[in-house]
C-alpha cells in the first residue's frame, strides 16, 4: 500500500495455510459494514473513495428500513468514515437495493442513490454534493426529473468536468421497454435530461455497468436483449462533448451466447473490455481491446462471475469471483503478462468466506487497488502494477560531487515491493540515458562496488524486476571520478616583478591552474618564510595585499580540484624596498617558466636611461653570482637590449643575468627560474632559496635502558637445515622495530639493515664445523640508540665422514662374523678339502 492507505490485517481463521499472493498488497479493512457499496476513481485521484450503503437494523418484513449512506476516504494513513444521509424505506415483503455511486473530481463529490417504494409507491433518484470536499457536502436532495416517478431507478453519479456532473438512470420508457437517462447538471443543480440509449424490458442485471471518462468523451457500455433471440450483449455509447449528446450504440460482444457484468478500462491508446460471458454453459470471463476479438481469461470448469478491470502503469489486470473450491473466492489475471509464472495465469487473491457482491477497481494515479466484500464488511488490497525506482546513493561518489576515489561504492535500501525482488539490472558506461538490459544481480543485493575507474564521467544505471513482471524505471546516477591533480598554478602581478624590489606597499597577484573537473578552491600562503601547511583559501584568481611592510616575501599557491587532487605549489618572490632595480624591465620568450628550447632570448628595457655596457650569464642548477659567467653579445636599439643565449644545457634551472651599467656600476644580479626534468635539480620546479619555517618536534620522552646481552635466539638444527627464531619482549612503552642477525665463524654483534621477516626463518649449513649465529634487536623511539644482542654455536657434523666410519665399521662387523663362522665350522672345511682333493 501506499503512505496514503493504513494497512490493517484481517484475521480469518481457516482450516488451510494461504500464502498471500504474488503480485497483491495485504488485506487493508475499509469499513466495517457494507451491504453495498461503490467506489472511485477509476481515472486515479489523489485519494481512495467509496461511497457504502449499510442497514442500521436487520431487514423485517413490513417493517420501515433505515439505512445510512456514508462516505469513505483515504486520508493520512487511514480510511475515515462520514455518514452523509440518513434512509428510511416503507413497509415491503423484500428490500430494495439502494444502488450508491459516487464521482469525484478534484475537490468536488457527487454521490447519488435510490430510494425505491414498494411496487405503486413513489421512487426517486437521491444525491448529496459538494465542491470544497467531504467537509462540504450538501443534504440530500431528490434529483428533479425523477421526483415522484415510478421505478426511476439504478442511479450511476460521473463527475464530468469542473463543475459539471451527470446522474445516469433508468426509468420507463413504454410497454416492456426502458429508456437509459442522463441528467445534466452542474455546481450540484440538475438543468435537463438527455436520452442515451433505449432497451429491452426485459433485460437482466445492471444496465449500467460502467462509465469512463477521457476529457469531454464518455463512454457507457450496458447490456440489452435482443426480443427475437432473449440473449443479452453488450453495447456502447458515447458523448464527445461532455454528456450534452450521445451517439453510438456500438455492439461489443455477439458471440451467441448470454454476456453480462461488463466493465472498461483506458489503457493510454485505447479501451479494454472485460464481461461474463456462458459460449459452454458455465459462465466464463472474456476480455478484448477496442475493435479487436476476445480472449478467455478464466479457463477453469467453475462458474467465473462479476469481473472487474483496470489499467495500472503499463498492465492490465482483471479480477472476477468464482466457485471453484466451493466458497466464493477471488481470482485474477494480469492479461498482458501471459509468460509470468505468478500474474499471468488464473491466481488466487483472497481467502474464502468473500462476500458475493460486484468487485470494484479504484486508483491512486497509476496504483489500481481491488475493492471485494469480505464478509459484512468492505476490504480492498492493493495491485501490483508498478515499480519504484531504486533510491540509490554512494558514500564514496556521493551526487552532484566529484571523487577522486578510483575504486566507487553505490548503495540503496532494499525497495519496499509488494511481490518482492527477482533481479536487478545494472551497468556503467558515460551514456546519461542507457537502459540496462541484462539482469545481472540478485535480489538480496543492494550493493555494487566498481574498483579500478580512470578519471572521467560516468553514469550508473539501474532497475530491477519484481517477481509481478514490473520493471522500474531506470535510475541514472551521475559521477565523476578525478585522480589526476591541477596544473601547477602560474602567478603574475600587475604591481611586483617576480623577485625584483619595488617600494610600492600594495601588492597584487593573480594566478590560475587548469583542470579538467574544475577548480575547487586555491590554498595559498603570504610571508617571509612559508608555513608547512596552508590554511588561508580563496576561490578567486586575484589577491590584493595592503600595506606591506618592506622586507622580502614569498607568495605560494596549489590549486585543489572538485576531486580533493592537489597541484604541485607555484611560488612568486614579492621585495618591498628601494627601487633601483626597476630601472630595468627584463623579460624573457619562454612559456609558462618552461624552456622548450636550446636557445632563449632576454629583452632589457633601460627604463632610467643609464645605458648598458656589459651583459654577463651563467645558467645551471643553483646561480648566485652571474658576474662569474660568460660575457653575452647584445644588440641595442635606443633603450631596448637583446640578449640572445644559444646552445643551453638540457635541465637548466636558473639562468641568472649580471648587467653592467655604462658608468661602470653593477645592476643587482637577476636570477630567472624554470623547470627542469634534470635529476641533479636539487628543487625541482621550485625557486633555489626558497625557505620553510621551521617545526619544532615534540619533546621525546627519556630513555628506558634496555641495551645489553639478552635471550633472543631460539634454534633448532636438523639434517642440513637451521631453524631459526627470534623474539625479545621489552619493557612497557619500549617498541621493537626489527632484527639483524648473521651465521659468521665468530661470536659479534652483527650490523647493517634489519633482515629478520619473521616469524622463522630457514638456512642450509652443509660444510662441516662450527658457527656462530649471531642476533641483535633494534628499537623505535627514544630508544633508537640502544639494541639488545646475543649469539649461539652451531655445530654442524661432517656427514660424509660419519658415513664412512659407519660403513667400516659395518664392514669390520661382517669380517669377524666370517672368521668366527670359519673357526666354528674348520673341521668339516677340511674334510671337504681333503675329499675334493
Amino acid at each position: 500500500m501506499t503512505k496514503w492507505i493504513l494497512r490493517i490485517h484481517l484475521v480469518v481463521v481457516i482450516g488451510t495455510v494461504f500464502a498471500e499472493p504474488i503480485g497483491w498488497g495485504d488485506p487493508v479493512l475499509v469499513d466495517r459494514r457494507a451491504d453495498e457499496y461503490a467506489t472511485c476513481c477509476h481515472e486515479g485521484e489523489s485519494r481512495l473513495y467509496a461511497v457504502t450503503a449499510s442497514l442500521k437494523a436487520p431487514f423485517a418484513k413490513n417493517v420501515a428500513t433505515e439505512a445510512e449512506i456514508a462516505i469513505v476516504y483515504s486520508d493520512m494513513g487511514k480510511f475515515t468514515r462520514r455518514v452523509v444521509a440518513d434512509v428510511t424505506l416503507g413497509p415491503a415483503e423484500q428490500q430494495f437495493p439502494l444502488h450508491p455511486s459516487i464521482s469525484v473530481l478534484a475537490n468536488e463529490i457527487l454521490i447519488s442513490w435510490q430510494e425505491t417504494l414498494p411496487q405503486g409507491g413513489a421512487s426517486g433518484i437521491y444525491y448529496v454534493y459538494s465542491a470544497s470536499g467531504v467537509e462540504g457536502l450538501s443534504p440530500k436532495q431528490v434529483l428533479p426529473a425523477t421526483a415522484g416517478k415510478l421505478n426511476a431507478i439504478l442511479p450511476l453519479a460521473k463527475m464530468t468536468g469542473t463543475g459539471k456532473h451527470i446522474i445516469f438512470y433508468q426509468e420507463p420508457a413504454g410497454t416492456n421497454r426502458f429508456r437509459l437517462t442522463a441528467a445534466n447538471g452542474a455546481g450540484g443543480q440538475f438543468y435537463g435530461t438527455t436520452t442515451v440509449a433505449e432497451i429491452s424490458g426485459a433485460t437482466r442485471g445492471a444496465l449500467f455497468p460502467a462509465v469512463l471518462r477521457r476529457g469531454n468523451r464518455l463512454d457507457i457500455l450496458y447490456q440489452n436483449r435482443a426480443e427475437s433471440t432473449l440473449i443479452d450483449d453488450i453495447f456502447r455509447s458515447f458523448s464527445l462533448d461532455g454528456g450534452a449528446s450521445w451517439a453510438g450504440n456500438v455492439r461489443i460482444t455477439s458471440n451467441g451466447a448470454q454476456n453480462f457484468s461488463a466493465r472498461m478500462t483506458d489503457a493510454k491508446d485505447k479501451l479494454i473490455f472485460v464481461w461474463q460471458s456462458n459460449p459452454d454453459k458455465v459462465w466464463s470471463i472474456f476480455a478484448a481491446p477496442e475493435g479487436q476479438e476476445p480472449l478467455r481469461v478464466s479457463e477453469n470448469a467453475a462458474p467465473s462471475y462479476l469481473p472487474a478491470i483496470v489499467a495500472g502503469s503499463d498492465t492490465v489486470v482483471t479480477a472476477w469471483q468464482d466457485t471453484r473450491n466451493g466458497a466464493p473466492q477471488i481470482y485474477a489475471r494480469f492479461i498482458d503478462r501471459p509468460d509470468n509464472p505468478f500474474v499471468g495465469v488464473d491466481h488466487r487473491v483472497t481467502r474464502d468466506g468473500i462476500a458475493a457482491r460486484p468487485l470494484e477497481f479504484a486508483r491512486i494515479g497509476a496504483r489500481p487497488y481491488l475493492f471485494y466484500g469480505c464478509g459484512p464488511a468492505l476490504c480492498l488490497r492493493e495491485t501490483d502494477t508498478t515499480a519504484d525506482p531504486v533510491g540509490i546513493f554512494s558514500r564514496t561518489h556521493a551526487l552532484g560531487k566529484i571523487s577522486k576515489a578510483s575504486d566507487a561504492v553505490f548503495q540503496w535500501p532494499k525497495p519496499n515491493d509488494i511481490s518482492g525482488i527477482e533481479s536487478y539490472a545494472w551497468v556503467i558506461d558515460d551514456q546519461k540515458e542507457t537502459d540496462p538490459d541484462l539482469y545481472n544481480l540478485n535480489a538480496r543485493a543492494t550493493q555494487i562496488t566498481i574498483p579500478g575507474l580512470n578519471g572521467g564521467a560516468y553514469y550508473l544505471h539501474i532497475k530491477y524486476r519484481d517477481k509481478a513482471g514490473n520493471v522500474s524505471p531506470v535510475k541514472h546516477y551521475p559521477f565523476v571520478v578525478d585522480s589526476i591533480p591541477p596544473s601547477r598554478p602560474i602567478i603574475t602581478s600587475t604591481t611586483h616583478e617576480n623577485g625584483i624590489p619595488d617600494s610600492r606597499q600594495d601588492v597584487v597577484i593573480r594566478f590560475s591552474a587548469a583542470d579538467d573537473s574544475g577548480i575547487q578552491t586555491y590554498r595559498y600562503a603570504f610571508a617571509e618564510k612559508l608555513p608547512r601547511q596552508f590554511t588561508e583559501t580563496t576561490s578567486s584568481t586575484e589577491l590584493a595585499f595592503s600595506n606591506v611592510p618592506v622586507g622580502k616575501y614569498i607568495f605560494a599557491v596549489e590549486a585543489v580540484d572538485l576531486g580533493g587532487n592537489v597541484s604541485e605549489r607555484a611560488f612568486y618572490r614579492v621585495e618591498i624596498g628601494a627601487n633601483e632595480r626597476n630601472d630595468l624591465t627584463i623579460r624573457h620568450n619562454a612559456e609558462a617558466d618552461v624552456i622548450t628550447r636550446p636557445d632563449i632570448t632576454f629583452t632589457i628595457e633601460d627604463n632610467g636611461a643609464r645605458g648598458i655596457a656589459e651583459v654577463y650569464q651563467q645558467s645551471g642548477f643553483d646561480i648566485r653570482d652571474p658576474f662569474k659567467g660568460k660575457k653575452a653579445p647584445i644588440e641595442a636599439n635606443e633603450n631596448i637590449y637583446t640578449v640572445r643565449l644559444k646552445n643551453l644545457e638540457r635541465g637548466i634551472s636558473v639562468i641568472s643575468l649580471g648587467i653592467v651599467y655604462a658608468d661602470g656600476t653593477r645592476a643587482a644580479p637577476r636570477h630567472f627560474y624554470f623547470d627542469s626534468n634534470d635529476p641533479r635539480a636539487r628543487k625541482k620546479f621550485q625557486f633555489t632559496d626558497i625557505d620553510y619555517e621551521k617545526v619544532v618536534m615534540p619533546k621525546e620522552r627519556d630513555a628506558i635502558q634496555v641495551g645489553g646481552r639478552a635471550e633472543l635466539i631460539s634454534s633448532k638444527f636438523d639434517r642440513g637445515i637451521l631453524e631459526i627464531r627470534l623474539d625479545y619482549r621489552p619493557p612497557k612503552k619500549v617498541k621493537v622495530k626489527g632484527f639483524v642477525w648473521e651465521i659468521a665463524s665468530a661470536e659479534r654483534i652483527p650490523q647493517g639493515e634489519i633482515n629478520f621477516s619473521a616469524p622463522v626463518e630457514y638456512i642450509y649449513l652443509q660444510k662441516p664445523g662450527n658457527y656462530f649465529l649471531n642476533a641483535k634487536t633494534l628499537f623505535k623511539g627514544p630508544e633508537r640508540q640502544q639494541f639488545t644482542y646475543d649469539s649461539r654455536v652451531i655445530e654442524v657434523p661432517d656427514v660424509r665422514k660419519e658415513f664412512r666410519r659407519q660403513v667400516y665399521q659395518a664392514l669390520g662387523i661382517a669380517l669377524a662374523v666370517l672368521a668366527l663362522l670359519a673357526l666354528w665350522q674348520r673341521k668339516r672345511i677340511a674334510f671337504y678339502a681333503g675329499a675334493w682333493a
